[in-house]
């Protein structure tokens, strides 16, 4: 777009197009500067290209034509002839007669020493033409040869050691079994480093280095990847009393283990019933508004304490009457000699203090022995601190863990009753489900989060309410409906 100012008085205005379509780009727009430079740079290509790119030798030279048209000098022997060309190997220069080139093709043909556009090839040229595509058909050749052998680098370390693995033994293929498989290559670069002599301290960071160098490096796997989640074993052998025909006495042992699980159930029902139903009393022990009354007004004031209270407050009101009168202070008002006394006696307590902390710091020398023995004591008694810590995480490795928000619930013992004891294995029943047992024994085991099943609430049913405009209409419409049957 253009900007055209136009004068107007004193005030200067810019007139203004619409830019919204191609037609004003085109017409309004001004390109003269541009054609100029165009028509500047195309008349510089014509007379052999920009000067400041040309060399001296191309703008100045001296002319001395061609040597390869120069003829051997013949000795010429003057003699007076009448007539030109008398004389053998003489010849008059006679003028051609040629006519002069049109002004406007004068610079077609260029400056002297211009650069043609397009040079004609020569034999040396195409001589260098074939030598330069020999050697670019060899550097191919070369560049495919490396990939070729990039190629069989490739294959031997990752093809054909799984062709080896599926071949079979014996067709004559010689495997190396005696190898480590597991072994990296930073092993023989330590083993390498050690030969020629490297110092320990550097050889990790050398090993460190060529792994992140070479793209094999092994990455640190935390420590606790192979620890197991508990010291429980995955199949856990059963009691002597769960045998499908146990002794007595094992059998015993197992139902009062069964029992006291029972109990332990029973006393959680219990506190949860007492915290919830047993709170509130019942019929016949429900409080009256007697009893609600009395327990309602215990601790408020009596007529009796209210007379008391009211002399006590007529006493108040006299000494304060009298404090008036006299006009004494309450308080006595400590003079500057006291308060001076009073910071003297702090100072040479504080003094005093100071003193004697430096006392027990000097005397404290005297007692090495006992320090000596204090932190001894104290040795022992973090050993033993230490000590039960380890027990304790030892102990706690064969307990479940609080893994989610549910705790870890143990599944009731299965125990056969006396009358249900068989004797033979036919026509024994299983006491536990097998799938349950296993689900419990992973939660045991730490290897899943204790769940519990989650139960969905029923959807509330709608509650339908008439309006009460409706009512009366329905009211309305059944009444009518009873006269006209009626």
């Amino acid at each position: 777009m253009v900007k055209v100012i136009v004068n107007k008085g004193d005030q200067l205005k810019r007139k203004r197009y619409s830019k919204n379509k191609k037609k004003a780009w085109r017409k309004k727009t001004q390109i003269n500067d541009v054609e100029e430079h165009l028509e500047d740079q195309r008349r510089e290509e014509r007379y052999g290209g920009p000067l400041e790119e040309r060399e001296d030798q191309e703008l100045m030279f001296i002319d001395v034509g061609d040597e390869s048209e120069k003829k051997p000098v013949v000795p010429v022997t003057f003699a007076v002839d009448t007539k030109p060309g008398h004389i053998e190997g003489f010849k008059p220069r006679t003028k051609k007669q040629t006519e002069k080139p049109l002004r406007c093709h004068q610079y077609l043909g260029g400056f002297q020493g211009a650069k043609t556009p397009h040079k004609e090839k020569t034999k040396i040229d195409r001589q260098n033409a074939v030598a330069k595509q020999q050697q670019s058909t060899s550097e191919v050749r070369t560049k495919r040869k490396n990939l070729a052998a990039r190629e069989a680098m490739r294959v031997k370390h990752t093809e054909l050691p799984k062709k080896r693995k599926r071949m079979k033994i014996g067709k004559g293929m010689l495997l190396d079994w005696n190898c480590d498989k597991w072994a990296s290559d930073s092993d023989e670069l330590v083993k390498r480093c050690k030969v020629n002599g490297v110092e320990e301290d550097f050889v990790e960071q050398i090993v460190d280095y060529h792994s992140k160098i070479s793209g094999e490096r092994m990455f640190k796997v935390p420590g606790v990847r192979y620890q197991k989640t508990s010291a429980l074993p995955a199949v856990k052998v059963a009691e002597a009393g769960q045998s499908y025909n146990p002794t007595f006495d094992d059998h015993q042992v197992l139902l009062e283990k069964a029992i006291r699980q029972q109990g332990k159930h029973s006393r959680i029902d219990e506190r949860y019933e007492s915290a919830t139903t047993k709170m509130f009393p019942t019929i016949d022990k429900a409080p009256t508004e007697e009893s609600w009354l009395a327990e309602m007004s215990e601790g408020l004031p009596t007529a009796n304490d209210n007379e008391e209270e009211e002399e006590s407050d007529e006493e108040e009101g006299e000494q304060e009457s009298e404090a008036t009168v006299t006009g004494k202070r309450t308080t006595e008002r400590k003079t500057q000699k006291q308060r001076k006394k009073e910071f003297k006696q702090k100072f040479k307590e504080r003094k005093q203090l100071l003193a004697k902390e430096r006392r027990i710091r000097e005397s404290s020398v005297y007692r090495i022995k006992t320090i000596n023995k204090e932190i001894k004591e104290n040795e022992k008694i973090l050993k033993c601190r230490q000590a039960a810590r380890k027990a304790y995480h030892e102990q706690k490795k064969s307990k479940p863990l609080r893994l989610g928000k549910e705790k870890f619930q143990a599944e009731d013992i299965a125990v056969s009753l006396g009358t249900e004891l068989k004797g033979s294995l036919r026509s024994v029943r299983p006491a536990c489900n097998l799938l349950e047992e296993r689900f419990k024994n992973l939660q045991r085991r730490n290897l899943i989060e204790p769940r519990v099943r989650v139960k969905h609430p029923k959807p509330k049913l709608k509650k339908t309410v008439m309006k009460k405009d409706h009512k009366a209409l329905l009211y309305q419409i059944e009444k009518m409906v009873e006269e006209k049957m009626g």
